[in-house]
């Protein structure tokens, strides 16, 4: 059953335009494309963010590329859990309740492991996705589905999730005492580099990601052990 008001529930302020021309032009073969799921964890997170990134998946996803946006409720307590409301605000919205809170690593791999679709998109419960987010991703697992693939992140302030900014292409990396941060720009590292193309960084914060079948659910059972 589907909230009267899921439509309501599912509004969000779309990004203005921003892109790279490049990256608006730029058409894709979907037909030829795997099915994802988009699993999220949540714990203690605000009912209205999980809803704007609920319906910015399903308003900008193509529905042919997307089986389920499976919600991991990591023990919440009951007035952060929304199940009632989660559960009911469209078909392809799944939930799955963890009796104890596991954490944000395990939460993610028991979610990969109740999906059986070929692609995993994981993904945080307090985010915009844009116009055609999924197309370029999906791309570039094809011919090599172990790559771990991730997207541009773009700002939402905390305090103003609206005020959408538009950043450069960044990597990822750590510091002398190991804690990851977003290191530089691609181009401040590649003169050769041009918007939007795909680049290699040497890790990531693991967050937001996309895998294939074969890496998503090998590099899950091995954080585990």
């Amino acid at each position: 059953v589907v909230l009267p008001d899921a439509r309501h529930r599912l509004e969000f302020r779309m990004p203005q335009e921003g892109r790279p021309k490049a990256c608006i032009q730029r058409t894709y073969n979907v037909s030829k494309m795997p099915r994802v799921a988009v699993i999220i964890p949540y714990l203690n997170e605000s009912l209205e963010l999980l809803e704007h990134t609920v319906g910015s998946l399903i308003n900008n996803t193509d529905p042919s590329l997307l089986d389920e946006i499976l919600l991991i409720d990591d023990g919440n307590e009951a007035d952060h859990a929304f199940a009632s409301i989660l559960m009911r605000l469209h078909p392809k919205v799944k939930y799955h309740r963890n009796a104890e809170r596991q954490g944000l690593i395990k939460a993610k791999t028991t979610g990969a492991d109740l999906t059986k679709s070929p692609v995993i998109v994981f993904m945080e419960p307090h985010c915009i996705v844009n116009r055609f987010w999924l197309e370029p991703l999906l791309d570039r697992l094809h011919g090599a589905p172990k790559l771990i693939v991730v997207p541009v992140l773009d700002v939402l302030p905390e305090k103003t999730p609206d005020h959408h900014q538009y950043v450069d292409g960044n990597y990822g990396g750590f510091h002398w005492g190991l804690d990851f941060n977003w290191m530089g720009t691609a181009s401040g590292r590649n003169s050769s580099y041009h918007m939007p193309d795909p680049f290699p960084m040497p890790c990531l914060s693991g967050g937001i990601l996309l895998c294939g079948e074969i890496g998503g659910r090998r590099a899950g059972s091995t954080t585990i052990r």
